[in-house]
């Protein structure tokens, strides 16, 4: 059975002429037969009602992804354990499991998410994805990366990529770019380029993520 909780409010954005922007983080989570689910999700509003009509868009945008994904991951599990109950194998011990992490950022022109989503679907392990949403507060829309970050620099971008680096152990064989890119999103003063799991090396290295400082964007940092 789905539960929605409302945990907390965990950021709080005093924005001038008595206008407020605030983030609650929500949970999502069910346990069947089938499958394990459990989703933490950004709500984000305002005091200003303009504002909070505009924030309503991209928390629509976030229940329709983390819907979608629920719902996607469901029917493969149930497709694959209903046609394992039917073979010689027979259905297998293990549930698919769904996990879902965010984490919200916000300011006064600008709202983001980063998704990390992990799911279970059999094999020798699971698969983590990330995915960004950046949100313009003043247009109410949804960026683009091409919106968020100007990519007709991208030699200069990758310049940046490459001296914030970090490989120690010389674990990734790959440099980044910003096209091999996974995830884009806007932080407080920063913004971070991820990079999943076999694109810049092997499954065991993890995902690499890359935080470049604001103001070594100045001219390619859009927004």
């Amino acid at each position: 059975m789905k539960k929605l909780i409302i945990v907390s409010a965990v950021l709080l954005a005093a924005v001038g002429c008595g206008r407020k922007d605030s983030i609650v983080m929500a949970e999502k989570s069910s346990n069947d037969s089938i499958c394990s689910v459990n989703i933490s999700y950004p709500v984000f509003s305002s005091t200003s009602a303009s504002v909070n009509s505009k924030l309503g868009k991209l928390n629509s945008a976030i229940e329709t992804y983390i819907d979608t994904l629920s719902s996607n991951v469901a029917a493969q599990a149930t497709e694959m354990m209903t046609d394992l109950a039917d073979s010689p194998l027979g259905r297998p011990e293990w549930n698919c499991e769904l996990s879902i992490e965010s984490t919200p950022f916000l300011s006064e022109h600008l709202a983001s998410v980063l998704f990390t989503t992990y799911t279970y679907l059999g094999g020798a392990h699971g698969m983590t994805e990330y995915k960004a949403v950046n949100f313009d507060m003043r247009s109410g829309e949804i960026l683009t990366d091409e919106q968020l970050i100007d990519y007709t620099q991208a030699a200069r971008i990758n310049e940046l990529l490459k001296s914030h680096f970090e490989n120690p152990d010389n674990c990734f064989w790959e440099e980044p770019t910003l096209e091999k890119a996974s995830a884009i999103v806007a932080e407080k003063d920063a913004v971070k380029f991820i990079y999943e799991q076999y694109v810049l090396g092997p499954y065991s290295c993890g995902a690499a993520q890359i935080t470049v400082p604001a103001t070594e964007l100045k001219g390619i940092l859009l927004k």
